[in-house]
C-alpha cells in the first residue's frame, strides 16, 4: 500500500475534499491494482534516475573525441544494451502512467 507523508495526505484531503483514508479505501475497492502499479512505477523511475541515467551519461561523456579522463568508462561496443534497457524502462513507465490516467478518468481498462 502506498502511503505518503502527513503533508502529502493533507494536500490530498484539501484538494479533493475527501479524507485520505477514505480515498485509499475507495482506490482499494475500485482498483486494487493501482497501489501495486504505483509501487512498480516508482521503483522503475528510481532505477532509471539513480542507476541507468548516470551510467549512460558517464559512458556518453567518455566516448567524446579527445576525452581521456581515467574516471570515464571507455566502451566501443555494448552501448546498445544499456540504451535499450533505459528506453524500455522509460516506455514501461509511460505505459503505467497512461493506464493509471485511464483508470483515474473512470475508463474501463
Amino acid at each position: 500500500m502506498v502511503k505518503g507523508s502527513k503533508k502529502e495526505e493533507s494536500k490530498i484531503q484539501s484538494a479533493s475534499g475527501i479524507d485520505s483514508d477514505v480515498l485509499q479505501r475507495i482506490i482499494e475497492r475500485d482498483s486494487p491494482e493501482l497501489n501495486t502499479m504505483l509501487d512498480e512505477y516508482l521503483e522503475a523511475m528510481n532505477t532509471i534516475q539513480l542507476k541507468l541515467k548516470p551510467v549512460l551519461e558517464r559512458v556518453g561523456d567518455s566516448v567524446a573525441p579527445g576525452n581521456s579522463d581515467d574516471n570515464k568508462l571507455a566502451t566501443k561496443d555494448g552501448m546498445s544494451f544499456l540504451e535499450m534497457k533505459y528506453n524500455l524502462m522509460l516506455t514501461y513507465c509511460q505505459m503505467i502512467n497512461f493506464y493509471m490516467l485511464l483508470k483515474l478518468e473512470g475508463k474501463d481498462v
